[in-house]
């Protein structure tokens, strides 16, 4: 037997090693169970993942029960929570804990196939809808997740849902309401990390340079290790021809993240921008060596041998960009 969890549950695994949940009653001051709602369901996965709580205090010999996984607890909260939603099917709770111990670990089709029969019986639980929207956006199903984050970012007037609603609108070359998401966001928390970089880097898409730099300022002026709003703001502040604040701002994105190719391809465009042409080359050559799949670095570094009189290199990648973008457009 299990010690009970702040109040909140505990589990009985029986002499068959069929374990089930059993919800205490709450002392006042913790989470209503009953009422479902997103906010208590939130709470209630917070206590689950706790540090400090020992959701899973089973002896050696029940643990070897579930299976024999080593020091890994969230995979023993996972396994306990697979095998309480198998004796429970129905409780949309148990379902809800399992799949965010799965997202946990990365597992994003296992969240999928957890939450689908549970949406289909409960198709107005938010908490449901936002695990399940956020696991098929991860997974490459962008326009079904984004159906389901949006819900939940309206009904539940969540920020956090509006953001990710935004960034997969932005995915989608969705620019405009991409916008509006940020702007949601950004309305109901002003100091939401991420909703001011998100913002500006769609006003850089649609046009609004000025809003886009005031934007990302602000975004990195609240944290300096935001590298997408570094990265973003380096790249607008070279549009505008101010060089040392790109450089700046590139240097920094690029402290953050030394392997990024984005990253890398802004910083060899301003060393070309600068006239540093051959430490532009080498950039470049990184950035297609890495990424030889994207079309434009192939033409940018074509244009760069041919200005250096290297006439076949120059043609094999403007050959390279031109099959790239052919394959692009096939239907």
């Amino acid at each position: 037997q299990c010690r009970p969890v702040d109040g909140l549950a505990r589990i009985e695994v029986e002499h068959d090693a069929v374990a089930k949940l059993q919800f205490a009653e709450p002392r006042a001051a913790d989470v209503d169970l009953e009422r479902g709602g997103l906010h208590q369901r939130d709470q209630l996965v917070e206590l689950f993942h706790r540090d400090d709580v020992v959701f899973l205090g089973l002896d050696d010999m029940t643990q070897r029960r579930f299976l024999d996984v080593g020091g890994d607890v969230l995979l023993k909260k996972r396994l306990a929570a697979d095998t309480l939603r198998r004796a429970q099917p129905g409780d949309t709770r148990v379902a809800t804990l399992e799949a965010d111990c799965y997202a946990r670990l990365g597992q994003d089709e296992q969240v999928i196939a957890v939450l689908t029969p549970v949406e289909a019986a409960h198709p107005d639980d938010l908490a449901v809808a936002w695990l399940l929207g956020s696991a098929l956006i991860r997974a490459g199903h962008k326009r079904d997740g984004l159906e389901r984050v949006d819900r939940v970012a309206r009904q539940g007037n969540r920020p956090e849902a509006y953001l990710l609603a935004g960034r997969t609108a932005l995915k989608m070359n969705e620019f405009e309401r991409a916008r509006d998401d940020a702007d949601a966001a950004l309305r109901l928390n002003p100091r939401l990390p991420g909703a001011a970089t998100l913002r500006g880097t769609v006003l850089s898409y649609l046009g609004d340079t000025q809003g886009a730099i005031a934007a990302l300022r602000k975004a990195v002026e609240a944290d300096p290790n935001d590298f997408d709003a570094q990265l973003g703001l380096g790249a607008v502040l070279h549009t505008e021809r101010d060089l040392d604040g790109a450089r700046q701002h590139l240097q920094r994105a690029l402290q953050l993240k030394p392997d990024s190719n984005l990253a890398r391809y802004e910083w060899a465009r301003l060393e070309r921008t600068e006239g540093h042409v051959e430490a532009a080359v080498k950039d470049f050559e990184r950035v297609v060596h890495d990424d030889p799949n994207w079309a434009q670095p192939h033409v940018e570094l074509a244009a760069l041998y041919f200005r250096l009189n290297r006439q076949e290199d120059g043609d094999r990648e403007r050959a390279t960009f031109d099959r790239l973008t052919a394959a692009q457009q096939k239907p």
